[in-house]
């Protein structure tokens, strides 16, 4: 029961931390892109 309540919350906090490192590095390579046309 323990087990499964804890393999439970780790799903989603892995697929949280995944999309999050993805939206940042989204965001950052579109920071990137925009700054560059500035200079």
């Amino acid at each position: 029961m323990i087990i499964t309540a804890v393999a439970m919350l780790e799903l989603p906090m892995n697929v949280y931390y995944t999309v999050n490192s993805c939206l940042y590095c989204m965001v950052t390579i579109w920071r990137h892109e925009k700054y560059q046309r500035f200079y």
